[in-house]
C-alpha cells in the first residue's frame, strides 16, 4: 500500500526535492500537481513503486493523465537508466531532462518504476 508521509504545499514538495541529495537510496518520491494528494511518498521497502501506483494512491482512479517525472538531485543516473530502459527523455523545457508518462485506468505508458528523490508532477487535462 502507497502511502503519504504528509501532504505539504505544492512550493514545500518542489523546495524537498530540490534539497534532495543524491537521493538514489532515499526512501521516498515528491508528488505534485493536479491531484487530490500531492506530498511525500514513501517507496515500498519491497517491490516496486510504478508511477500509475503512485497517481492512483493519490486519488486518481480512472483519469487519464500525463506525467512528468524528473530525477533527483544526481539525476545522470536516472537519465542513464531511462536511457538505458529504452524511455524517450525530453530535453527541452524547464523540467529538462524529465520522462513524460501517460496513466489511465490500464496504468503508465511507458511502465515507468520510480526511484528515491525523484519528482513526480501531474500536469493539469486540458
Amino acid at each position: 500500500r502507497v502511502q503519504a508521509i504528509d501532504s505539504p504545499s505544492v512550493q514545500a514538495v518542489q523546495r524537498a526535492a530540490s534539497a534532495a541529495s543524491g537521493a538514489e537510496d532515499q526512501p521516498v518520491v515528491y508528488l505534485e500537481g493536479a491531484v487530490p494528494r500531492p506530498g511525500v511518498y514513501n517507496l515500498p521497502e519491497s517491490g516496486a513503486l510504478r508511477v500509475d501506483r503512485l497517481v492512483r494512491a493519490a486519488g486518481l482512479r480512472d483519469e487519464r493523465v500525463s506525467v512528468r517525472v524528473l530525477p533527483s538531485r544526481s539525476g545522470d543516473s536516472a537519465v542513464q537508466r531511462w536511457k538505458a530502459e529504452g524511455v524517450a527523455l525530453r530535453t527541452d523545457g524547464p523540467d529538462a531532462p524529465c520522462v513524460e508518462v501517460t496513466v489511465d485506468a490500464k496504468g503508465a505508458n511507458p511502465p515507468l518504476v520510480l526511484h528515491g528523490g525523484e519528482l513526480v508532477i501531474v500536469l493539469p487535462s486540458k
